[in-house]
């Protein structure tokens, strides 16, 4: 999992399709949690804030459409490292 910063505070969270079902599990821990399919990509919104899934090369990445879901983003990303941390000891 990589966290990557984008131009105008948005961020892009890129992962491994094995990382993707724990992803959703804390975007969906967080609160309000919808996800719509589109033709291209998912709309998951999260707490008010709207993310953009996009799956390509079978490859996953969450882009922020906000500063709030960029937010949310660096938070699984935080928890994500700490917990690989964690395994590592």
């Amino acid at each position: 999992m990589q966290l990557l910063e984008l131009d105008g505070g948005q961020a892009s969270l890129e992962l491994s399709a094995t990382e993707l079902g724990e992803v959703i599990a804390s975007l969906r821990a967080l609160g309000g949690f919808r996800r719509q399919k589109r033709a291209s990509y998912d709309l998951v919104r999260v707490r008010g804030s709207e993310l953009i899934l996009t799956n390509d090369w079978d490859e996953p990445s969450l882009l922020s459409r906000d500063a709030e879901g960029a937010g949310i983003l660096r938070t699984i990303a935080k928890a994500a490292s700490l917990g690989e941390r964690d395994a590592a000891s």
